[in-house]
């Protein structure tokens, strides 16, 4: 259909087609919910006041499967087969848990098969580091079961940074246009055209997302976030396979991809790590819900939550514009060590943060 037209008609095609149909879908879907009474109701730990249908996440699923499927018209040979098949378990588990809750081992294992699933097609063997802090050949034995956990933890760690209007959706397209800029510089137009129908989606949402008209509101649920992360988990992945031939014509050290990575996902990673580690500290399980995640205590701090979610993304678009601008210059032993010292400054910062917030609550 596409083929022989150029990539930026394609990005056109499937940017209109993803947004085109979330936004058809997403007020049919806040009509149901309201009708059934399928609606989130706020707790003490809630960052908004009126009940809310949380099922944006139906929209992206149908918006995705219907653009995937022509995406894999598009092109002969697509990289995985599995992708739709461990999509349509994310979304089941995401849609169960936005219905009735189910356990977090029953979702934690779910996620681990879908992405065992895509981990099973060659095109996602990883042999090499590239060079990345000395590493070149590495065991499959021992990155697959590795990058496993490390994907779950990440897909996790996108599901819990959902806290606010805006603010899932905005560190999205902020991932997601990184990975469409990567991809295409590294030649790989079908994950262009992939993330670009996630970030047609995100717009579309965002008008439902950010009202502030109840009645037109929906937020992206469980549904939404495990199967974004999911599939921001597979680019991730798919990055770390390309091998270093393919960076000839790039200024971008293969070395220095998983810092590069790293960087485009820094704030759900860094989020989730801090509230952990400081829940631990405090000798509380990990576990625990609190409000102790960045947007609470930004919210906390008298925010809106659009203020906040533009403060959260503006400070992960400044971490990946400075690792990569430093990434054309330095190896990868220094792009760790930076990295480090940017987590321990935000990680204080926040700190301090929260014990302000402390104090005021406290004289108040």
């Amino acid at each position: 259909m596409l083929v022989n037209y150029p990539l930026f008609i394609k990005i056109l095609f499937f940017f209109i087609g993803a947004f085109a149909i979330t936004y058809i879908i997403i007020p049919k879907i806040i009509s149901v919910a309201h009708v059934k009474e399928l609606l989130v109701h706020p707790n003490n730990r809630s960052s908004h006041q009126f009940v809310t249908p949380a099922f944006g996440g139906v929209a992206f699923f149908i918006a995705f499967i219907i653009m995937f499927s022509l995406l894999r018209n598009e092109f002969a040979v697509f990289e995985s087969n599995f992708v739709i098949a461990a999509v349509t378990i994310l979304f089941v588990i995401g849609l169960k848990d936005d219905l009735v809750s189910i356990a977090p081992r029953t979702k934690l294992l779910g996620q681990a098969f879908a992405l065992m699933l895509v981990m099973l097609s060659n095109e996602f063997d990883i042999n090499t580091l590239n060079g990345f802090l000395g590493i070149h050949q590495v065991s499959p034995w021992l990155i697959k079961p590795l990058l496993l956990v490390m994907m779950v933890g990440l897909i996790n760690a996108y599901n819990l940074i959902d806290g606010v209007d805006g603010l899932a959706s905005m560190l999205g397209l902020v991932i997601l246009l990184a990975y469409a800029v990567l991809f295409h510089q590294l030649n790989e137009p079908i994950y262009v055209l992939m993330a670009v129908i996630l970030i047609g989606s995100f717009v579309a949402f965002l008008r439902f997302n950010l009202t502030k008209n109840g009645k037109n509101k929906i937020f992206m649920g469980d549904t939404g976030s495990l199967l974004i992360g999911f599939i921001i988990a597979v680019m991730t992945i798919k990055l770390l396979t390309i091998p270093e031939i393919s960076y000839l014509r790039n200024p971008l050290l293969a070395a220095n991809m998983p810092i590069v990575i790293g960087s485009i996902l820094f704030i759900p990673v860094f989020d989730t790590t801090r509230v952990m580690l400081v829940r631990y500290l405090e000798k509380k399980p990990i576990f625990y819900p609190d409000r102790n995640h960045i947007h609470h205590l930004l919210l906390d701090k008298g925010f809106t939550h659009i203020e906040t979610s533009l403060i959260i993304s503006a400070i992960a678009i400044l971490i990946l514009f400075t690792i990569i601008q430093c990434s054309f210059l330095l190896n990868s032993f220094w792009l760790v060590a930076i990295m480090a010292a940017v987590y321990m400054l935000l990680f204080a910062f926040f700190h301090a943060l929260k014990q302000q917030n402390s104090t005021k609550l406290t004289t108040a």
